[in-house]
């Protein structure tokens, strides 16, 4: 067969009225007839171009059709760019958001200002690490464990945190969840870190589990300020979900439609994009039985989370939170009392400025003396004493609450 008689038949059109599939992904998106009716005679897609957009989570899907159809208003945005010599074929960005999306659109303007929509693309220069990190796209990853990488269980020195960075290795893009296990990042966090970072918190959050690899819901840092904003506006509750919370959505209802459990670790404003996910599937009236989350460091509030949780369906196991933490404490408003608040300022440049190990946020969070042996590690002597006395002043507390219980049960 000829090139021209292979391109001839690739180039089989089928009008947005005749593809079903089209039609149903389309309600499915809250998309409905009366956006559609208008263009229906002014697109067609290839077998190729609707075989991508059958392929695509319904988040994606969503984004690439709203640039389909932005096409039939301007068939040449800013941005797009000829291509071969053909100058009424096309290649399109997305701009969602911040001009930061990852699928290109090929498409041809005809006759009668048709769009012949030729193929959608994966844009491969755009996954990954990016810099700078603010370039990096909202994608879901697969990530796998290193060839005899040893799980995070204890305090780690100074000198192991290389080997914790490399325990863990970033896959390829992936369109659906797949893994047992998936995480959501917090803030300020590029992909490289957000994978070796969850990993580990995932290690903890499991212990009993020897997990191969896990998804990586990837929320993109756009730095301090705009990340802070990305919070707040995921607080709102007369707000529009963040892109992160409806591509939540969307990975959370796919894997629900699978019938497979799921174990998730949700780290600082993960917490809050998991959230306002799960708040909006109780609204859309979305059950999600099929899954588990454990919280790390959290900057949701808890009560909020639980009551989301327990009307779709979805099991906390744990919440796990460094006393000296400010973002539960503090921005979660989990523990506003003299003492907390107390605490949270003590180490709250650390928070923001400090290393992982000096950090009381960034690492799991294994106890305690845990965190003193490792701000000891990295020569914070003065530090490391206040956390001795909180750890001590609790140990004493707890011996005399068992103590009360003894004398109780013995009737002394």
């Amino acid at each position: 067969m000829s090139y021209q008689e292979i391109t001839r038949q690739a180039l089989t059109r089928y009008p947005l009225a005749q593809a079903e599939l089209l039609q149903q992904r389309l309600a499915a998106a809250g998309i409905g007839k009366g956006s559609i009716l208008p263009l229906q005679h002014r697109l067609s897609f290839t077998d190729q171009a609707l075989g991508m957009l059958e392929v695509l989570n319904d988040f994606d899907f969503k984004q690439v059709w709203q640039e389909i159809a932005a096409l039939c208003y301007d068939s040449q945005p800013q941005g797009s760019a000829g291509w071969w010599r053909d100058a009424t074929r096309r290649l399109t960005k997305s701009r969602y958001p911040f001009q930061q999306y990852h699928y290109l659109i090929s498409y041809q303007r005809e006759a009668a200002q048709h769009i012949l929509i030729h193929e959608i693309y994966f844009d491969m220069q755009l996954k990954g690490p990016q810099q700078p990190p603010k370039n990096e796209r909202n994608m879901l990853y697969q990530v796998n464990r290193a060839p005899g990488a040893v799980p995070y269980r204890v305090a780690q020195a100074d000198g192991d945190l290389l080997a914790m960075q490399g325990a863990w290795e970033l896959k390829d893009p992936v369109s659906l969840i797949t893994t047992d296990y998936a995480a959501v990042n917090g803030m300020l966090n590029d992909v490289t870190k957000a994978a070796w970072l969850m990993g580990a918190h995932l290690d903890v959050a499991y212990p009993k589990a020897a997990m191969p690899d896990y998804t990586l819901v990837h929320n993109p840092t756009e730095g301090i300020l705009q990340d802070f904003v990305e919070c707040l506006w995921d607080k709102r509750p007369d707000a529009a979900p963040s892109h992160n919370a409806q591509h939540l959505v969307s990975a959370l209802r796919q894997r629900q439609a699978q019938g497979k459990t799921t174990q998730w670790l949700v780290h600082s404003q993960g917490a809050i994009i998991f959230t306002r996910a799960l708040q909006q599937c109780r609204a859309q009236g979305i059950m999600l039985d099929k899954h588990e989350v454990v919280v790390h460091a959290g900057g949701a509030n808890m009560v909020k989370l639980r009551d989301a949780a327990q009307a779709v369906g979805v099991k906390i196991i744990k919440n796990r939170a460094n006393p000296f933490d400010a973002v539960p404490n503090v921005a979660g408003a989990n523990n506003l009392s003299p003492s907390g608040l107390l605490r949270s300022i003590s180490t709250f440049c650390s928070v923001i400025g400090g290393t992982p190990l000096t950090s009381p946020h960034t690492l799991p969070y294994l106890g305690l003396r845990s965190y003193q042996q490792q701000l000891q590690s990295t020569g914070r002597p003065l530090k490391a004493a206040m956390v001795k006395q909180v750890y001590n002043l609790r140990l004493a507390k707890v011996k005399r609450s068992s103590k009360q219980l003894i004398n109780r049960i013995t009737g002394r």
